[in-house]
């Protein structure tokens, strides 16, 4: 009904900080689609299931193909970086619901608790990484004017 969504037991906190995570990685995953897109036209249309396990390695393959350049470099590192940060929603987004020892509600991986500051972390690491996607999309990787 409408509203049972209300009765879970979890702090406003945790989960403002949790949907601003999921947030935060879904604009760094179409940052990357997007470079993927430029590079490679129409990929977005192509390929099996487009999970973002894929685009992390669309990316790094399409920005290893570049000529070497400082564009190139920096697009392979944001496409490592990439990588691990799908490593890292990941492991937050397929968590367990538990308590922590203090009696928090939260989300556990691998018996380790997600705390609120270490999705924080996240959301600022995916936030980084976006950013320095869109500039390559809007600055070396837009093409001439």
């Amino acid at each position: 009904m409408k509203g049972d969504r209300l009765r879970v037991s979890v702090e406003p906190a945790y989960i403002t900080a949790l949907g601003l995570a999921v947030f935060a990685f879904a604009q760094l995953e179409w940052a990357a689609i997007c470079c993927c897109e430029r590079m490679a036209p129409n990929s977005i249309n192509t390929g099996p299931i487009r999970t973002a396990n894929y685009w992390a390695k669309q990316l790094k393959q399409l920005a290893a193909a570049l000529p070497s350049s400082s564009t190139q470099i920096e697009l392979c590192t944001a496409a490592d970086e990439f990588t691990e940060l799908v490593r890292k929603r990941n492991s937050l987004l397929h968590a367990q619901p538990g308590t922590a020892d203090d009696g928090t509600q939260g989300l556990f991986r691998d018996g380790r608790f997600w705390t609120a500051d270490m999705i924080d972390d996240a959301a600022d690491a995916f936030t980084a990484c976006n950013d320095r996607l869109v500039a390559l999309l809007h600055g070396d990787l837009a093409g001439p004017p």
